[in-house]
Order: structure tokens, then sequence, then C-alpha cells
């Protein structure tokens, strides 16, 4: 059965069943806790930022937080940041131009059969998603963004 959102009810209810936590998340500088927060699922953890940036200000901000643009890598994660976000957001899937292929920020190569709904572009070198698909945008365009990190997530007092 199909959703309004194309997701299946077993990809639907494998994403309810994941448990997320928030806390502020150590960026690694003495004595800094980051102030903002992370959501964490598994042994991953995400900003989602609200701030509209370029995809380069975006890398940026997520290396200056000890992070970087996050790669999907599988259903599970993709449903997961799915549900957490409103607008075009980026994510780390980019390219060098129309005749390259399409590569995460670690430089793997993607896997665009684990990504439903994906709109082979004809221009923009930077993958932004929404709820319901990812595309090709413009990498000069302002988005906000999700900066993921593997860690473990820290309380504090």
């Amino acid at each position: 059965m199909l959703l309004p959102d194309n997701r299946t009810q077993q990809d639907k209810s494998t994403v309810e069943n994941l448990t997320t936590t928030e806390f502020p998340l150590d960026t690694g500088h003495k004595k800094d806790v980051c102030k903002t927060r992370w959501s964490c699922c598994g042994d991953k953890c995400y900003h989602f930022s609200r701030d509209f940036k370029t995809f380069q200000e975006s890398k940026t901000i997520c290396k200056s937080m000890r992070a970087s643009l996050v790669k999907i890598e599988d259903e599970n994660e993709l449903n997961f940041i799915r549900t957490q976000m409103s607008y075009f957001t980026w994510i780390g899937l980019s390219r060098k131009g129309a005749s390259s292929s399409w590569k995460w920020e670690d430089n793997s190569t993607s896997s665009l059969q684990m990504i439903r709904n994906w709109r082979e572009p004809k221009d923009g070198n930077c993958a932004s998603i929404t709820k319901t698909r990812i595309s090709a945008s413009h990498c000069s365009n302002s988005r906000p963004f999700i900066c993921e990190k593997r860690f473990s997530c820290v309380t504090t007092s």
C-alpha cells in the first residue's frame, strides 16, 4: 500500500519505530559544547539547520562542527531524514559537471537506485532533498542543510 508521500506502509512503520534523541553535541573543541541541537538515530547524529546557505557555505559550516553534509546510506536513513524536514535541503551529494558522476562528500559514488523519485537533472550540480524527492539544484542557491557525524551523543548538565 502506498501512502500519500510514496512510502510503503512497511517503510513508515520502520521509521516510526526508530528511536531518536536530541542532545547538545560535543564538537571536539576544548570546553566547547555545541549550542545547536542534534538529532541522533543509531550511531549518527544530525544537525538540521534552518539557516539558508549555499552548498559551499553549508559544507563549511558542517566542517566547522567537525561534521559533513549528510550521506544517505540506506532506505531507513532516507526515511528518517525525510520525516525531519519541510523545505528543499542540501545533502552531501554533488557532481563536478553535467557529464560527471554524482558523488558523496567522502568521494564515494552515489547509489541512485536507493533514492526514490530521483529526477535526473539537466542542470544543477548539487543535490537537495524534500519529503518526497531528491533533485539537482544550482549550488549557488540558498537552502537549509543537514550535517551529520558518527558520534556518541553527550548530555550536559
